[in-house]
């Protein structure tokens, strides 16, 4: 009886120890350590977040965000219209040429910055090949004027000379003829060539003279604008700044433009029957007359605002899904409103759901998400999985981070463009370590969505 017990004893803390060591061995496998997720083939959207306050859409006083003359009405009273729907729209060629005007102007800024630019980048370049050109013209002058001189200068010498000859034959002439006789015809006849000689001399210095003046004349006429200091300067630093100011200056002014023609048309805001038109084409309207108004049927608007960092990725028509809060159901929508004038940092968009749940009531907070991108088919991962640019990624027994590039960042996926491979498999959490206390928080995970580090104990997300 004994040795049945102690068989039995034995066999029991054989079995204990084995289990003791598989629960060992499972401890230490990687495997069971983190909480893993496989890059996968599927979809990413990204979205902007917000929320909003709901209202029933009963009616709807549609107008122009603009001013002007109406050309177009396509709906009369009765008509069945859809979100988003054309109803009509403003003579837009004022607008077309405000549009064409600011591209002119923006144009017109644009070059200026580049002339001035290039001219700043050619003013050292330029002042040598000027400075070059001076001299070498100087030199040119200076050769003719001396040669000039130099003939003058041989004029006046013979012209001296025939003087001092003539003056000799002059006065033997004189004392010739005070003692008359046959010496006095010759002395006159040599005080006489003495003379012509003198007046040759004479002519020749003149035209000497009228030489050099003809060519300081013409060196005058050819030498370069001086001084150098009225030359237009070139362009300081302080004008490429106030040209860069006026191409923002004239970028924004075409912006504008181009927003005010874009709110030449009349969009329905909602679903419904059209109950009035108040307005036919060449009928003058300020902005913000109502022209049409529609009688909903039942859907409901989601008042919400966008921050103005984020305004521009959003557009009428895009899709979005309300979420009441306190419900896990969302529900699909249309932005059918993106306000023009900013209120506090932050731009009106308006979503409107057709065919709202009971647990969506008027007065009611909502949680929207608007979808503003979309990749199908793309190598993906949770969105919990990326930290910055990086992922951990568990490769046999061991987890390495791996830097990465992203692409769509969605809430739950993010695409991956580069760095993994369909089937790899990303670490989600460390199980073995200890959840992060508020002043151990990490910075934000997932490519900016602003998600801290989670322990998730339950399945995988696919």
């Amino acid at each position: 009886m004994k040795e049945h017990v102690v068989r039995y004893a034995v066999v029991a803390v054989a079995v204990v120890l084995g289990v003791v060591g598989y629960l060992v061995f499972l401890d230490g496998e990687p495997a069971g350590r983190y909480r893993l997720a496989a890059a996968e083939v599927g979809d990413v959207a990204r979205t902007v977040s917000t929320s909003g306050t709901v209202d029933f859409a009963q009616r709807a006083d549609v107008a122009f965000a603009v001013a002007g003359t109406v050309a177009t009405v396509t709906v009369s009273p009765g008509d069945r219209v859809t979100a988003g729907q054309t109803l009509g729209g403003v003579d837009d060629a004022e607008r077309r040429a405000a549009v064409e005007s600011a591209t002119a102007r923006l144009a017109a800024a644009q070059a200026t910055l580049e002339t001035d630019q290039q001219r700043q980048r050619d003013a050292a370049t330029t002042d040598d090949a000027a400075d070059d050109a001076a001299d070498d013209t100087a030199d040119d002058t200076a050769d003719d004027t001396a040669r000039h001189q130099d003939a003058v200068r041989a004029a006046q010498s013979a012209a001296s000379e025939s003087l001092a000859v003539a003056k000799t034959a002059l006065d033997a002439q004189q004392g010739a003829c005070a003692e008359a006789g046959e010496g006095c015809a010759a002395a006159i006849a040599a005080a006489t060539a003495a003379q012509e000689k003198v007046a040759a001399a004479q002519q020749t210095l003149q035209e000497r003279i009228a030489d050099l003046a003809a060519d300081l004349a013409a060196d005058l006429a050819d030498a370069p604008p001086e001084p150098r200091e009225q030359e237009e300067p070139a362009p300081t630093a302080a004008t490429i700044a106030a040209d860069q100011a006026a191409v923002d200056r004239a970028r924004a002014e075409l912006v504008a433009a181009q927003r005010d023609l874009d709110q030449t048309t009349l969009v329905a805001p909602l679903a419904g029957t059209v109950a009035s038109v108040a307005a036919e084409p060449g009928a003058r309207v300020a902005a913000g007359d109502p022209v049409v108004v529609v009688i909903g049927a039942g859907a409901a608007l989601v008042e919400a605002t966008v921050p103005v960092e984020r305004i521009a990725d959003l557009a009428v028509g895009q899709r979005a899904t309300v979420t009441p809060v306190g419900s896990a159901t969302a529900v699909e929508g249309t932005v059918t409103r993106v306000g023009a004038l900013a209120v506090e940092q932050s731009y009106p968009v308006t979503v409107t759901v057709e065919r709202p749940p009971a647990s969506l009531p008027a007065g009611s907070p909502a949680g929207v998400d608007i979808v503003v991108g979309t990749a199908e088919g793309v190598l993906t991962v949770p969105t919990s999985a990326v930290t910055g640019r990086t992922v951990t990624v568990l490769t046999g027994q061991e987890a390495t981070p791996r830097i990465v590039e992203l692409g769509l960042v969605g809430a739950r996926r993010t695409e991956i463009l580069d760095g993994l491979a369909e089937g790899d498999q990303v670490v989600l959490a460390d199980l073995d370590r200890p959840l992060p206390s508020s002043d151990q928080q990490e910075g934000p995970r997932g490519g900016g969505q602003g998600r801290l580090p989670m322990v998730v104990r339950g399945p995988a997300p696919r």
